[in-house]
């Protein structure tokens, strides 16, 4: 453990024996004690220098510091040690955890994954701005007096658990700080809920008075896809980030007609749908957009089309084929973007990348595109970008299986995603 700090050329050193309040050992001579009694860190470092000494130390040890004597527990419960601090119980045994709950004045975030941490927290005095419930599988009851008591400060909320209880929670409870909401799990309620059960509740104050400019929501199930699509539409003014998990196919063109409102949006994440075009020259503002990819093969998706009523003949299966190529990156969607990641699971990498590259006029303002999918087609993204796109970044975030090659014989240009160390590679054109 090191005891010491260096100010300027003078090393000042804080023995076990100042710090727990003991004598010194007989064999310290007595000048030498004496000497570094007077040396108290305390009363010579500045307190800015101790402040920042002090964010260095884990919650759980700042508390065991506080409580050594007064002086020490006045530093170590300033606010301006405590502001910055993000307690993750899995980073720390229970008992640390329900230790700093209980002495904090303050903290920037709290993972709650239990009720026993959550009562604590009702029954402490500190502060909390940003909550996260995403493992929290206890008493709703809760979780909803843990929200309601910090409901006026809360910048952050993650909830991963929704019902049609927690979801009025939420629509009766004011949240003037709230910033940035995610809403993950799917509803384990029979209850059906509605678009209309929200839709009225869930309204659109203008931009003036809604504060939320981040949401993320995943997982959503039939049951809980129209609230979300009353809850984007509320917000459609002020959201500048939005993050929206698979959707079924039912819904999944009145949440993108939702998300086209949003006029403000910089940053978009969405699956991959043939609904797409939906919001094409909708959302000027958009500057990064992410897309994962979870598609079929051109003869499955033949196939599925007979399965739907759709007669394929040997006339119009081209143009079936290609109208699904030509939807894989919809261009009104382009212009002005800087980021582009491209999430290739499950799909013919070779389709995506040639929609990139016919769509290379439209991407004047790309800086940066990021390519995810297994290893094997690194060779061919990069040569396909570089011929197209030389003024871009290529970022290429490869899953390696070549460990998987073996059992694989197909040799159709279908990649299939496997788990496997992951390899980053920058390439810089």
């Amino acid at each position: 453990m090191n005891n010491g700090w260096q100010l300027g050329g003078q090393l000042v050193v804080l023995t076990a024996c100042q710090t727990r309040g003991h004598r010194p050992p007989r064999s310290v001579a007595a000048s030498d004690s004496a000497a570094r009694f007077k040396m108290d860190p305390l009363q010579v470092l500045p307190k800015e220098i101790l402040l920042r000494l002090f964010r260095t130390v884990s919650p759980e040890d700042l508390v065991t510091l506080g409580q050594l004597n007064k002086p020490w527990r006045s530093l170590a419960r300033d606010p301006e040690i405590w502001k910055d601090v993000e307690l993750e119980p899995d980073h720390c045994t229970v008992r640390d955890a329900v230790r700093v709950i209980r002495s904090a004045p303050k903290l920037k975030s709290l993972e709650l994954d239990s009720e026993e941490l959550a009562e604590q927290l009702l029954q402490s005095n500190t502060e909390v701005t940003r909550l996260d419930f995403y493992k929290y599988e206890d008493s709703p009851d809760t979780l909803k007096k843990v929200v309601r008591k910090f409901a006026d400060r809360l910048e952050s909320l993650e909830l991963g658990s929704l019902s049609p209880d927690i979801l009025d929670f939420l629509v009766e409870t004011e949240f003037p700080k709230l910033h940035s909401l995610t809403l993950s799990g799917s509803s384990d309620d029979d209850e059906v809920i509605s678009a209309s059960d929200y839709s009225g509740r869930w309204q659109d104050r203008g931009p003036g008075h809604s504060t939320l400019r981040e949401l993320a929501l995943f997982s959503v199930d039939d049951e809980l896809a129209p609230a979300m699509i009353s809850l984007i539409t509320a917000h459609r003014h002020t959201l500048a980030e939005l993050e929206v998990g698979y959707i079924n196919g039912e819904h999944e063109e009145q949440m993108l007609q939702a998300v086209s409102q949003c006029s403000g949006l910089s940053r978009l994440t969405l699956f991959w749908s043939d609904a797409l075009h939906v919001l094409s020259h909708k959302l000027p503002s958009l500057r990064s957009l992410e897309l994962e990819y979870i598609l079929e093969d051109p003869a499955l998706f033949l196939l599925r089309a007979r399965q739907q009523g759709v007669e394929v003949t040997f006339d119009n299966r081209e143009d079936l084929t290609r109208e699904l190529r030509q939807d894989l990156l919809p261009a009104g969607l382009l212009p002005g973007l800087e980021e582009l990641r491209l999430e290739l699971t499950c799909v013919d990498v070779n389709q995506v990348v040639n929609a990139v590259v016919r769509c290379a006029p439209h991407l004047a303002a790309l800086r940066t595109l990021t390519v995810s999918a297994s290893s094997r087609w690194s060779d061919v993204v990069s040569r396909a970008v570089a011929a197209a796109l030389p003024h871009v970044k290529l970022v290429l975030d490869m899953v390696d299986d070549s460990e998987d090659d073996s059992d694989d014989d197909s040799d159709d240009g279908s990649s299939v995603y496997e788990d496997g160390d992951v390899d980053v590679v920058l390439v810089k054109f």
